[in-house]
């Protein structure tokens, strides 16, 4: 992308999402940056750039550059700072979507509506909404080099038979009560001695589940950290979650990928057919993988 070259970059992130797929393009890119990476991202960052100096002051680097690119964040306000900063210097900046809902809200802050030059989507699903919501902005859609590279690893890997659940942070109510929903649908099956992974998100606690799963002792439950999404998806036939990015990419290696999300719940759905609600599971094979 011609606007990239020859620029004297800054690249902020926060947010995992946005972070897989920002840096893994600049890395693919070879773009010249430098970096102020922080919370989920400063780990993403570290593993993609080992041996990159992580800044410590935006606001002091963004004036020293003159282009910046940045991730979005749910709830973290970091990469949004930014781009209000970027806006008031007049320095032009690209923000990279990782998601498919809720893009609005990504950009208020203060009350009012902080957009970047530029945004970036990594689908065609994720374009046409950007079109939907941003009238007056540039949005450009790439190629998801993060994405691209997980499903030919995944596809390469022996397949396995576990169940797989992705944690994440919307709410706690509404994470609770899935995660409830999710353990009575496997009681239905008498599902006690295969393996449940629950995968907990990058910006969640490992004692945030604790009480909870005090519940579900007969259950045979793994609470994973770190391993690689890959790995997990690769173990797994089954996988549930919420609105996750990595129900979208385990449905793209073939798995049987159902949301728990209630069905009345428009803001957060997925826009992918082969993502099931899990009231439609029927029942749990005991095929044995290849």
């Amino acid at each position: 992308m011609k606007i990239f070259k020859k620029k004297k970059i800054l690249s902020i992130f926060h947010d995992a999402g946005g972070a897989n797929i920002g840096l893994n393009y600049i890395k693919k890119k070879n773009l010249k940056s430098k970096f102020y990476c922080k919370g989920p991202a400063y780990n993403i960052f570290k593993k993609i750039f080992p041996n990159k100096e992580n800044v410590k002051n935006f606001t002091y680097s963004i004036r020293k550059c003159d282009f910046v690119i940045t991730g979005t964040s749910s709830n973290n306000k970091t990469e949004l700072k930014a781009i209000d900063y970027c806006k008031k210097k007049r320095i032009f900046c690209v923000s990279f979507l990782d998601h498919w809902v809720n893009y609005k809200n990504r950009f208020i802050l203060n009350d009012k509506l902080i957009l970047p030059n530029l945004l970036i989507s990594s689908d065609k699903y994720s374009y046409r909404t950007c079109k939907r919501t941003f009238k007056k902005v540039k949005i450009f859609q790439l190629k998801n080099y993060y994405e691209i590279d997980k499903v030919n690893k995944i596809k390469k890997m022996r397949q396995g038979n576990n169940l797989l659940y992705f944690l994440e942070p919307i709410n706690n109510k509404l994470e609770f009560f899935a995660l409830k929903k999710f353990f009575r649908k496997l009681e239905r099956f008498d599902k006690f001695n295969q393996t449940i992974i629950l995968r907990l998100h990058p910006s969640e606690k490992k004692t945030k589940y604790h009480n909870i799963l005090k519940k579900y002792k007969k259950f045979k439950i793994t609470l994973d950290v770190n391993s690689p999404i890959e790995n997990l998806i690769a173990s797994a036939k089954y996988i549930f979650g919420l609105e996750s990015n990595a129900l979208v990419l385990s449905s793209k290696v073939n798995k049987k990928v159902f949301t728990i999300l209630p069905l009345y719940n428009r803001n957060f759905r997925l826009p992918f057919k082969k993502i099931k609600n899990i009231n439609t599971l029927e029942n749990l094979s005991h095929e044995k993988s290849h």
